[in-house]
């Protein structure tokens, strides 16, 4: 298994939960993170060891990590308010969401598996 170090990008806290049941706590420390994690990693605002090797990588991470953070608020925004609403025609047979309904109040591309995620952290329990 190949590991990479992490650590939050901005010095906050990261709680990185899969749905392996793996928690992974990110701080200002370097941390081990095994191969599986590294994306939801990356989602949750967080810099890997090998991401500097130019002065132009930090801020080219940082818009791409805002542009994702924007997308799953969008997201959840939208979620919410059909939870709101018990708008029950917005999710299928297992509760879940239905990506093509979503899709249609998003004005961007959104795939099922980040709708999931997105659902899934919904979801937890503070």
């Amino acid at each position: 298994m190949e590991f990479k170090n992490f650590k939050s990008a901005d010095d906050t806290e990261k709680r990185i939960a899969l749905t392996s049941g793996h928690v992974y706590l990110i701080g200002r420390e370097w941390i081990k993170i095994p191969e599986f994690a590294w994306s939801d990693c990356y989602a949750a605002g967080c810099h890997s060891e090998d991401m500097f090797t130019s002065k132009m990588i930090p801020e080219v991470v940082a818009n791409t990590m805002g542009t994702v953070a924007q997308r799953k608020n969008t997201i959840r925004g939208i979620l919410e308010r059909w939870i709101e609403e018990n708008d029950q025609s917005k999710f299928n047979k297992a509760g879940n969401p239905n990506t093509v309904q979503l899709q249609k109040e998003i004005p961007f591309k959104v795939t099922k598996a980040e709708t999931m995620e997105v659902w899934y952290k919904l979801q937890e329990v503070e």
